[in-house]
């Protein structure tokens, strides 16, 4: 009980197989409410509000779970959500992307070598398609370089 009054994040655990409410808890923490076990049912139906079906098993949840763990820990010493983190280490990592091609060019002059600065491209298109949540294939890519001239 004194490690709940301390907690800044509670994650309340019940098994779904038991099919009992979830405790109520007093306490102004930021609540995670977890229903484990949840491979051991064969369909159990709608959870109430923000409950996270999980199982140790098959591994259903278990990423929604860190998720909500790290975004209310986060929260809770008011630093960003795990997500706003993500979508900032992904701008990152498609500006350094392109700063490295843009780099290439310049330094190339009218010697470019294409692939390399295709694949700069590409490394910064992946960081975006992992921010957006959509992967974009070579296709595009193609698409860029076929329209433009580079180093020709």
């Amino acid at each position: 009980a004194r490690q709940m009054a301390a907690a800044d994040v509670l994650v309340v655990c019940t098994d779904a197989a038991a099919a009992s409410p979830m405790p109520s808890v007093s306490k102004t923490a930021r609540r995670i409410d977890v229903r484990t076990r949840c491979d051991r049912l064969p369909a159990f139906g709608p959870l109430p509000g923000d409950v996270i079906a999980t199982s140790a098993v098959d591994g259903t949840g278990i990423d929604r779970l860190r998720r909500a763990i790290a975004d209310a820990a986060a929260e809770a010493a008011g630093s960003p959500s795990y997500a706003t983190v993500r979508l900032a280490e992904g701008v990152a990592r498609a500006r350094a992307s392109l700063g490295e091609a843009a780099a290439e060019l310049a330094r190339a002059g009218e010697s470019v070598d294409e692939a390399v600065v295709a694949s700069h491209v590409g490394r910064a298109v992946a960081a975006i398609g992992e921010v957006t949540g959509r992967v974009i294939g070579n296709d595009i890519l193609d698409r860029i370089f076929s329209r433009h001239c580079i180093g020709k």
